[in-house]
């Protein structure tokens, strides 16, 4: 019995080292690649370069250099065709090939791993343009979410993706973008354009959303509320709440805020306009003396002469 034994391991040995590959079968069939490969024959590459590293792994000699210089352009050939993909509107495909390119250069070029990264995440905002050109907004933001996925700090698709889900109905997954941008101005000045952006729109969403709830003043100064909490100085959130609470006879909330609002506005317009709401709540609250004191800042538009009339009104 081990007799056999020793009989069967000795076969087994010599089958082992009948596979071994030299350096010099490893190296013909890198060059193999190599040519295919400067031939842009990308596929054929890839074929010659996985038999390259295969055979490295099984060598009898060193071959990790060539093995890692192969596997470095087993990331260059999924990369091109990644690229081709993309350039004829593949963008499924060309994620998939940029994505193995991406984890082959993590083990054998680090240093290239952005540069793909760069490109892969330009073949989902291209996808995702595709879909916003059909009003798809749920896929468009879906695609940006995957551009972020790629760099996290990628403003413009972070904005891009918070406008899709904000069409898409989805306020709350807008409001984390928008959010996440507004963040990230704190961290560096570099980001802080995006972050001004992110607010605007911010605003803009939630205010048109609080226009659209109008007949629900409960919903709709809920939204302002969080539009003011966004941008506290927003000119256009601060005269909607004045505006919805006085049309809604919350006459407490007009003068609560009426200072802010007041002070939000930027002409002497807009300013009368916020005093003359103030002033009319105030009224309604049976405030004469707070009344007369906002009508009298109402200098400016189409309420100047009533309020001008009420002051005198008051005063007798």
């Amino acid at each position: 019995m081990k007799k056999t034994i020793l009989t069967i391991a000795s076969v087994l040995l010599f089958s082992a080292g009948a596979m071994a590959q030299t350096a010099d079968e490893v190296n013909a069939k890198f060059n193999e690649a190599a040519t295919l490969y400067n031939n842009k024959d990308y596929n054929g590459a890839i074929t010659a370069l996985e038999k390259t590293v295969e055979m490295s792994q099984s060598s009898s000699d060193d071959c990790l250099a060539t093995m890692t210089e192969a596997q470095s352009y087993l990331a260059k050939c999924y990369r091109n065709l990644g690229v081709q993909d993309a350039s004829a509107g593949r963008f499924d495909d060309a994620a998939e090939k940029l994505t193995k390119a991406r984890d082959l250069s993590e083990m054998a070029d680090p240093a290239g791993v952005r540069a793909i990264e760069s490109v892969l995440s330009k073949v989902y905002k291209a996808k995702a343009s595709t879909a916003l050109k059909a009003e798809d907004f749920v896929s468009a933001a879906k695609s940006y979410e995957q551009a972020i996925a790629v760099n996290n700090k990628d403003t413009e698709a972070m904005l891009l993706a918070a406008q899709c889900y904000g069409k898409s109905g989805d306020f709350d997954k807008a409001g984390e973008l928008y959010t996440a941008v507004i963040e990230l101005g704190k961290t560096h000045s570099k980001y802080e354009a995006a972050a001004a952006s992110a607010k605007d729109a911010y605003v803009t969403d939630l205010l048109s959303s609080a226009v659209k709830a109008s007949d629900d003043y409960a919903s709709a100064r809920t939204l302002i509320m969080k539009a003011i909490e966004v941008d506290p100085a927003s000119e256009q959130a601060n005269m909607l709440l004045l505006q919805s609470a006085n049309n809604a006879k919350d006459f407490d909330t007009v003068i609560s805020y009426g200072d802010a609002a007041i002070a939000a506005q930027t002409t002497p317009e807009a300013k009368s306009n916020a005093c003359f709401l103030v002033a009319v709540a105030a009224q309604t609250k049976g405030d004469n003396a707070k009344a007369v004191k906002y009508y009298q800042q109402v200098t400016a538009g189409p309420n100047a002469a009533t309020a001008k009339a009420q002051v005198a009104a008051l005063n007798k």
